[in-house]
């Protein structure tokens, strides 16, 4: 029983601590994006930068959910056992939150490369993609785990700093 204790912590602990510092980790591309590639992005694509607002708000939307996804540990690891409907709803709903960021920051991340060459065709394609995947995962963020984490103040006083 005490072993199947301390395993469950671990568990929720180490995915806690993981989108703890893989938020950080946004934080840190966040800023790095909003310092150096969006004046380049201006400068290479001909565009005035509050065309390309949509990649700062794609960063914001990726520390959101990350912070969002982290305290759903918190919120899973106190669901009780017993209530098994409810843990097996809650962890679809966690791991459909979890493809969505992660289709999102890929999309941000790698994508982006796309768009900082000087291929025009190519980058209006990259702000189509980047825009969809952006709705979808804030809409997914607001409604279905608005009570799991705590509020954005709480957790978010980085972005403060940052912008």
């Amino acid at each position: 029983m005490a072993n199947k204790s301390v395993e469950k912590y671990t568990h929720y602990y180490e995915r806690w601590a993981t989108y703890h510092s893989s938020r950080q980790k946004a934080l840190v591309d966040l800023q790095r994006m909003h310092t150096v590639y969006i004046e380049k992005l201006s400068d290479s694509q001909c565009q005035v930068k509050s065309q390309l607002k949509f990649i700062t708000e794609a960063w914001l939307q990726i520390v959101e959910c990350r912070r969002v996804l982290k305290w759903t540990y918190v919120y899973g690891y106190y669901l009780p056992d017993n209530q098994h409907a409810k843990k097996q709803f809650f962890e679809f709903l966690q791991g459909e939150a979890e493809s969505v960021l992660e289709r999102l920051h890929g999309c941000a991340e790698k994508e982006l490369q796309v768009f900082l060459s000087d291929d025009v065709a190519q980058s209006k394609e990259f702000n189509d993609k980047e825009l969809q995947d952006v709705a979808p995962s804030k809409e997914f963020n607001d409604k279905e785990l608005q009570d799991v984490a705590p509020s954005k103040e709480f957790d978010d006083k980085e972005l403060q700093v940052l912008l």
